[in-house]
């Protein structure tokens, strides 16, 4: 676990304010991208809210929405919902979902505020504008919505469009992480292990990437793996539970644990075998202390002691 946390630690630092590249990690690995054109709100997944999300659009007629958007901020998101991701028969419009979601967003709707941010600092139905982009997602963040938090966060910690801030970086990303997001989390155990930001603590990394493990975060099942794989400091090996974690996370599709995997079911045959070896040695041992007392009685040992 040491290696894969310095490693992945290292690529979440921020990098000297004087280069126009950044050092970005992902699902393709790492690598230096130029800070006008990468992105780092991460990807969604094709699907109009998450579920957390409680105006979350439930298959409501769209003349009834339309009908109540002037005064409902819910089903105003819920139209920017539905021009976001073309449902309800609808022709996808960004330009449309910016709109509706605007005028919730203007009511203190969260997640309005949160899915129009993401428009502006990505520039998607709207001209890209970080400062508009950034001013709606502290409001989220400060409404304690969890997607925000995380990514006002992984900003300060990148230094896209705001400065790179280690320490408010783990203050956003530990609101998000008490929220119950499992990225938010792993990067704050990482953080924690370094001692990015805030104090360094074995015991509290270890907490939080158990947290983003059972959450599904693949590379921290990975890193738990290992970390019982070898041990760590105070923390004992044990094999089963690498083999626990490492199997959800080669199934998770992480190359890297399935060759660890393999490299622990392996040591657990070997520790098997030399257990059962152990076993047999026991059984001679009991034999031949047996044998020697039974002989002992044939033959007692006459010895004189001398005073």
């Amino acid at each position: 676990m040491v290696a894969s946390l310095a490693v992945v630690g290292g690529c979440a630092a921020p990098p000297p304010s004087t280069t126009n590249t950044v050092r970005i990690c992902d699902d393709t690995g790492c690598g230096d991208r130029d800070r006008s054109t990468a992105r780092f709100l991460p990807a969604e997944p094709p699907r109009p809210a998450s579920a957390d999300d409680s105006d979350t659009y439930r298959g409501e007629a769209l003349a009834t929405l339309q009908a109540e958007a002037s005064t409902q901020p819910a089903a105003a998101y819920k139209l920017g919902l539905i021009y976001a991701y073309g449902l309800a028969g609808v022709t996808k419009s960004p330009v449309a979902a910016a709109r509706y979601y605007d005028q919730a967003a203007a009511a203190g709707h969260a997640w309005a505020q949160y899915r129009l941010a993401q428009l502006y600092l990505d520039g998607t139905g709207v001209p890209r504008n970080p400062q508009k982009g950034l001013k709606l997602l502290f409001k989220a963040a400060d409404s304690n919505h969890p997607a925000a938090a995380f990514n006002v966060g992984m900003l300060y910690l990148a230094g896209r469009d705001l400065p790179p801030d280690n320490e408010l970086a783990v203050q956003y990303l530990k609101r998000a992480a008490d929220l119950g997001v499992p990225d938010a989390q792993y990067n704050l155990a990482l953080l924690t292990f370094r001692g990015i930001g805030t104090r360094q603590g074995l015991y509290e990394a270890f907490q939080l990437m158990t947290k983003a493990a059972q959450g599904g975060v693949v590379k921290a099942q990975t890193a738990l793996g290992r970390l019982c794989m070898t041990g760590l400091d105070t923390m004992r090996q044990d094999l089963p539970q690498a083999e626990r974690w490492l199997t959800l996370a080669a199934g998770g599709g992480d190359k890297d644990a399935g060759i660890l995997l393999a490299q622990v079911q392996q040591a657990q045959k070997e520790q098997q075998d030399y257990q059962r070896r152990l076993g047999l040695l026991a059984a001679e041992t009991a034999l031949y202390w047996a044998k020697a007392v039974y002989q002992s009685w044939l033959t007692p040992t006459i010895v004189t002691y001398y005073y």
